[in-house]
């Protein structure tokens, strides 16, 4: 491998990146390829690198990357990205960069794919790691006997306008979070379409989040308990976003059929 033989794999990257072309991008790599999107993911291997990057570039619009060459030997190379995109779906306007760290075999295909990476919305004020919206703070409506108005500071993992969201303190399984009003309001009745627009946003962007981090989630459990017959506990609106992982129940037919647990087969 070489600067200008670099350079074209690295053209050819950005062309099936920014035309939508997961067929043609799998060709650049070896047929034993390994993908790791950060040093804490799981592997990607070769025998997905379709369905991954499928995903990828079917859940952005108007995309675009640029790449730097910081350096390259006869195996491997290091290189710098910046990239921009339009989230599908919410719209958002999104710049991100990052780092790939490649190695090459004989033929100059790609064998090992290693990356750094971070994303966040345009003309946001961003907390690291989460895609955030603030809005002017209006004078909210508190409980002070509600454990939600009283936490949020303390829990607050993710907000977006006048909404905030915090990973469940007894999860049913790992990634569950809750994404709840700002203002003390009841349940999904009582909430403004403001909250709600904002909690589908917010949803949107953290299931965006834990897919990218975790390859084993194939599926969402997302719903709220709206009243003490439902088996609602906490009188102070929130939805529950569950990851779902293949095997983690015996018996899924029915899905939230099983709040009443014999009508969960039908």
């Amino acid at each position: 491998m070489n600067e200008n033989l670099l350079t074209n794999w690295l053209d050819a990257y950005r062309h099936c990146y920014e035309n939508a072309d997961p067929a043609r991008l799998v060709t650049l790599f070896t047929d034993d390829a390994t993908y790791q999107e950060h040093p804490y993911m799981e592997l990607v291997h070769a025998r997905d690198f379709h369905e991954f990057w499928s995903y990828v570039v079917n859940n952005a619009a108007q995309r675009h990357i640029d790449f730097r060459v910081f350096c390259v030997n006869e195996t491997q190379a290091v290189v710098n990205w910046t990239a921009t995109a339009v989230r599908i779906g919410t719209g958002d306007h999104r710049e991100g960069d990052g780092v790939f760290h490649l190695t090459f075999d004989s033929e100059h295909r790609c064998s090992r794919l290693r990356e750094w990476q971070s994303w966040h919305i345009v003309d946001t004020a961003l907390e690291p790691g989460w895609p955030n919206k603030r809005t002017q703070e209006l004078p909210l409506e508190h409980d002070k006997d509600c454990k939600f108005c009283r936490q949020r500071e303390d829990l607050t993992v993710a907000e977006y306008g006048s909404v905030w969201a915090h990973e469940d303190i007894y999860p049913v399984s790992e990634g569950h979070h809750l994404i709840i009003p700002k203002r003390h309001t009841q349940d999904l009745f009582s909430m403004t379409e403001t909250e709600r627009h904002d909690a589908d946003a917010l949803i949107r962007r953290l299931r965006e989040k834990l897919i990218a981090r975790d390859h084993s989630i194939k599926g969402f459990n997302v719903g709220m308990n709206c009243g003490a017959e439902s088996g609602q506990s906490i009188f102070h609106a929130h939805w529950h976003l569950i990851p779902r992982r293949k095997g983690d129940s015996k018996a899924k037919k029915g899905g939230v059929r099983g709040v009443i647990p014999e009508k969960m087969v039908y």
